[in-house]
C-alpha cells in the first residue's frame, strides 16, 4: 500500500511513494547503484553530493551499452598523433555534481592504462586520457550504466560554447572595474574639494574603470537590446542598454565641462555588474538543469553499413543496408533482412504491446528494436523524408511573455517621454541646457529597472528550486510567466499518464521463486530490452542483490522469449507454452504475460498491465475540479483504451482521443492553445511545438528533453496542481515587484524634475529600491513547499 508522497530515494533524492516492498528508494535501479557503491568502498559518493538532487538511475544498470562509435572514436583519436597517450571528449549522461565528478574519475582512473580523467559537471561532458593500445576508455564506458550514467558522442549542438560561460569572464572584468570605479568616486561624495591635486586624476581613473566596464560587460546587453529591435520587439535589455548610454553619456559630459552633478561612473560599472550577476545566475541555472538531466538521443548518431564502414544517421539513403543496435529507434522505414526482430512502437504510435515483424517485413520508422542482438535492415526511404527527420526538426517555440513585454513597452514609452519632455520644459523655462540635460540623465538613471532585473531572476530561481523539490526542473527561460496562461492541460497516454514499463500483478509468483530460480530469472532479463523483463530486472533488484548475466550466452528468439543454459538446465522466460519449442505459434491474448520454465516445465507465470502513474487519478481530478483545468487525452493508442482510461481520470469522453497521427495530435493541441502538453514519445513531438509550455518524463533515449519546458523525474503527477499553484504565486509576486517598481519610479521621477536628484542620492536609492524588490521575492512559499 502505497504511503503519501514524502520520501525522497536515498540514492538520487528522487521524491516517491514508499512501499512495505521498497521503502528506500525510487526504482530498483538506485537500489542497485547504491549497493554497488558501498560493495565497491565508494559511498564517499554521497558525502561529496550532500543533499543535491542526481539522476534517477532507472533501468541504466541493466542495459547493454553500444561500443561501435566508440571504438570507431578510440581508432580515430589515436591515429591522430605519434604520442604515447590519446585524449577524448565525451558525453556523460547524468553527471550533475561535484559526488558525480569524484565517481566518474575514480571509476576510470581503475582501469588499465587509464591517464588522467576531468569530469565538467555543468555541461556534463568529460575529457579523458589513456595509453595508446589500451582498452581503459572502452572498459569504463561498459561499466559505467552500472553506477547510473552512460556516455556518449558529443553532439554539434552540445559542443557550442555555452552563453553563461562566456557571460561569466564580462561579470569578473566588469566587478574588478566597478570597484575600481567606486573606490576613486567614493572621493567625491565625501567631500572632495575641486582644487585638490589629485581631483582630476580620481575621476579620470573613474571614466576609464567606468568605460571598460560599459566596453566589456554593458555590450552584452546592447547586442541583446539592438537583436530585439531588429526583430521588432522590446526586450528588458532595451531599458537597461538605453540607461547606461545616457548615464554614460552624461558622466563624459560632466567630466568634459566640470558639471561633476553629471558624475554617474559608478553607477554605469555597478550597474552593469548587477545585471550582469543577475544574468548569469539565471543562464547557468536553466543550462545546468538542460545538461544534467537530458540523456542519449533515441537515435544513434552513426549506423554501420554491411560492410562495416560507418555512416552518419542523417545521410541514410534508399537502398543502404544497415545495423540497428538493441534498444535504439529505427530512423527511417527499412525492410528486415534475414531474420524476425521484435519492436516496441510505443514510442512512434503509443502502442504498449510489442510486435513482431517477421524477415522481409517493412518496419515502421520510429520503431525501438527490443532484441538483444543488432539486426540487420535496408532503408526504404531517404533519412530527410522520414517522419522521424521531420519529427526531429520541430522545434518547439514558446510565445512571447505578453504581459512582461506590454509592460515593458508602455514602461520604455513612458521613461523616454518624461525624459524628454521634462528636459525640454526646463530648457524653455531656464535656458539653461546642462540642468535641462542633468534632469534628463537622471530620470534616464534612477528609473532604470535595476530592481526588476535583479528581483525577478530571483523570483524564478526559488520557484525554481522548490519544484525541484517534487522532482520538476525547468529549463526555459520565460517558463512562469507562460505557466499562468495555461488553460487547457493535453495528456499523452503510454509512458506518460502510464509508467514506462508496466506494473507486474501477481507479484507472490516471483516470491515464491527458490535461489536458483531466482539467480536464472535474473540472467534471463539483463540486459534486455524488453518492456516486460525490464519490469522484472526493477522488481528483482528491489528484493534481491543484482547479478550479472555471467554464467552463458542468452539466446533470444524474437516473439518468443529468451533462453540459456543455467546450473544443468535450459532456461526460458518467454510467451506462455513456448517454453523453447521450435515452431511454437502465439495465441493472441490480451494479457501481458511471459512464463518462466525448466527443462520445458513451467517454473512461474508473471502477469502484467499497464499502470498509472502514482496518484493521477487524484491529481487529475484535483486539476479540473480544484483548479477549473480542461483536461485532455491525446494519443496513438485505441480509443477502446483511451476511453477506459478517461473516465478513470475523470476526464469527458470528449475529450479523450486516440489512434492519432502525429500529425492529428499538432493541429488539436494547436486548436486548444494556451496549453500545457505532457509527451515521452516521438510521436509527441510536433504536439509539442505547439504547446505553450511542454514537459517530459526523465527517459533515457529520448527525443523531448531538449525541445522540454521542464523535465520532471517523478513517478507521480502530484507536480501538476502544485505547478499551477507555483504559477500563481509567481505572478503575483512579480505583479508586486512591478507595483513597487512604478510607486518607486514615480516619487524618483518627481525628485529629479524638481532638480533634487544627485549622483549621491541616485547611489543610494539604487541599491535601496533592489533591496526592497528582493525582500518582496523572497516572500513565503508556503503552500506549494
Amino acid at each position: 500500500m502505497r504511503t503519501p508522497l514524502d520520501k525522497e530515494c536515498i540514492h538520487c533524492g528522487t521524491p516517491f511513494y514508499s512501499t512495505e516492498r521498497n521503502p528506500e528508494f525510487c526504482c530498483g535501479g538506485c537500489e542497485v547503484v547504491f549497493g554497488l557503491l558501498h560493495q565497491q568502498g565508494l559511498d564517499q559518493f554521497y558525502q561529496l553530493k550532500g543533499d543535491q538532487k542526481v539522476r534517477p538511475a532507472r533501468e541504466r544498470p541493466f542495459q547493454t551499452v553500444e561500443t561501435e562509435w566508440i571504438e570507431s572514436l578510440i581508432s580515430k583519436t589515436e591515429a591522430e598523433s605519434d604520442e604515447p597517450f590519446a585524449t577524448a571528449t565525451v558525453q556523460l549522461n547524468g553527471v550533475t555534481c561535484v559526488g558525480c565528478v569524484w565517481l566518474t574519475e575514480t571509476l576510470f582512473h581503475r582501469h588499465m592504462g587509464a591517464v588522467s580523467a576531468s569530469v565538467d559537471p555543468s555541461i556534463s561532458e568529460g575529457t579523458f586520457t589513456w595509453e595508446k593500445g589500451t582498452s581503459a576508455l572502452i572498459d569504463f564506458a561498459r561499466e559505467l550504466p552500472r553506477y547510473g550514467y552512460t556516455i556518449d558522442a558529443i553532439t554539434s549542438d552540445r559542443s557550442q560554447a555555452r552563453e553563461s560561460r562566456a557571460l561569466l569572464t564580462r561579470l569578473g572584468i566588469s566587478a574588478a572595474f566597478a570597484l575600481n570605479t567606486m573606490a576613486f568616486s567614493l572621493p567625491r561624495y565625501l567631500g572632495m574639494s575641486e582644487d585638490f591635486e589629485f581631483a582630476r586624476i580620481f575621476d579620470l581613473v573613474a571614466l576609464v574603470s567606468s568605460t571598460l566596464a560599459l566596453l566589456i560587460g554593458g555590450s552584452y546587453f546592447f547586442q541583446k537590446a539592438f537583436g530585439a529591435v531588429r526583430q521588432g520587439t522590446i526586450h528588458i535589455d532595451l531599458p537597461i542598454a538605453l540607461g547606461l548610454t545616457f548615464a554614460f553619456t552624461g558622466s563624459c559630459i560632466g567630466w568634459l565641462t566640470g558639471q561633476t552633478n553629471l558624475f554617474y561612473f559608478d553607477f554605469v560599472a555597478v550597474f552593469t555588474t548587477l545585471m550582469l550577476g543577475g544574468r548569469y545566475i539565471n543562464l547557468l541555472a536553466i543550462e545546468k538543469v538542460s545538461h544534467r538531466l537530458q540523456g542519449q538521443s533515441a537515435l544513434a548518431p552513426e549506423i554501420t553499413l554491411v560492410d562495416q564502414t560507418r555512416k552518419p544517421t542523417a545521410e541514410i539513403k534508399i537502398g543502404d543496408q544497415f545495423e540497428l543496435p538493441p534498444g535504439r529507434a529505427l530512423p527511417v522505414i527499412a525492410r528486415l533482412e534475414n531474420t524476425d526482430g521484435e519492436f516496441s512502437l510505443a514510442w512512434m504510435m503509443g502502442e504498449p504491446t510489442p510486435v513482431l515483424f517477421p524477415a522481409g517485413r517493412p518496419v515502421p520508422a520510429g520503431a525501438v528494436l527490443l532484441s538483444n542482438q543488432p539486426v540487420m535492415l535496408t532503408a526504404r526511404e531517404n533519412y530527410d523524408d522520414s517522419m522521424v527527420a521531420k519529427l526531429y526538426a520541430s522545434n518547439r517555440k514558446p510565445p512571447a511573455n505578453t504581459f512582461g513585454a506590454k509592460f515593458l513597452k508602455i514602461y520604455l514609452f513612458s521613461i523616454i517621454v518624461i525624459g524628454l519632455v521634462s528636459g525640454i520644459v526646463i530648457y524653455m523655462d531656464e535656458w539653461d541646457l546642462l540642468n535641462a540635460f542633468q534632469v534628463v540623465i537622471s530620470i534616464f538613471v534612477i528609473s532604470c529597472p535595476c530592481a526588476i532585473g535583479v528581483a525577478i531572476p530571483l523570483v524564478d530561481r526559488r520557484i525554481a528550486s522548490v519544484m525541484a523539490r517534487w522532482g520538476v526542473f525547468v529549463q526555459e527561460a520565460g517558463f512562469w510567466a507562460n505557466m499562468h496562461k495555461i488553460k487547457q492541460i493535453i495528456l499523452d497516454k503510454t509512458g506518460t499518464l502510464t509508467l514506462e514499463y508496466p506494473d507486474l500483478v501477481n507479484i507472490p509468483s516471483l516470491d515464491s521463486l527458490n535461489e536458483i530460480e531466482t539467480s536464472a530469472l535474473g540472467m534471463l532479463v539483463a540486459e534486455s530490452n524488453h518492456p516486460l523483463d525490464r519490469t522484472l530486472q526493477q522488481y528483482l533488484a528491489s528484493r534481491y542483490k543484482f547479478k550479472d548475466a555471467t554464467d552463458g550466452k542468452i539466446h533470444s528468439v524474437p516473439g518468443l522469449g529468451r533462453l540459456a543454459e543455467f546450473a544443468g538446465h535450459q532456461w526460458t522466460l518467454g510467451k506462455p507454452g513456448w517454453q523453447g519449442k521450435e515452431g511454437f505459434v502465439v495465441e493472441d491474448t490480451k494479457l501481458m504475460s511471459c512464463e518462466l520454465a525448466r527443462d520445458g516445465k513451467t517454473v512461474a507465470i508473471f502477469e502484467f498491465k499497464e499502470a498509472l502513474r502514482p496518484d493521477a487519478i487524484s491529481s487529475i481530478r484535483s486539476l479540473i475540479k480544484t483548479l477549473g483545468q480542461k483536461v485532455h487525452i491525446l494519443s496513438g493508442d485505441k480509443q477502446s483504451r483511451i476511453l477506459t482510461y478517461a473516465e478513470l481520470l475523470g476526464i469527458s469522453s470528449e475529450n479523450a482521443h486516440g489512434e492519432l497521427s502525429p500529425h492529428e495530435k499538432e493541429l488539436k493541441t494547436a486548436a486548444l492553445q494556451p496549453a500545457l502538453y505532457l509527451g515521452d514519445g516521438m510521436n509527441d513531438a510536433l504536439a509539442f511545438s505547439a504547446s505553450t509550455v511542454a514537459g517530459t518524463p526523465v527517459s533515457d533515449r529520448s527525443i523531448l528533453d531538449r525541445r522540454a519546458s521542464f523535465i520532471f523525474t517523478s513517478q507521480g503527477l502530484s507536480f501538476l496542481p502544485r505547478l499551477f499553484l507555483a504559477a500563481r504565486w509567481t505572478r503575483t509576486t512579480i505583479r508586486l515587484i512591478v507595483a513597487f517598481a512604478i510607486i518607486y519610479n514615480i516619487l524618483a521621477i518627481a525628485a529629479c524634475i524638481a532638480g533634487n536628484m544627485s549622483p549621491l542620492l541616485a547611489a543610494i536609492l539604487m541599491p535601496s529600491s533592489s533591496i526592497v524588490s528582493i525582500g518582496i521575492a523572497m516572500r513565503p512559499i508556503n503552500r506549494i513547499s
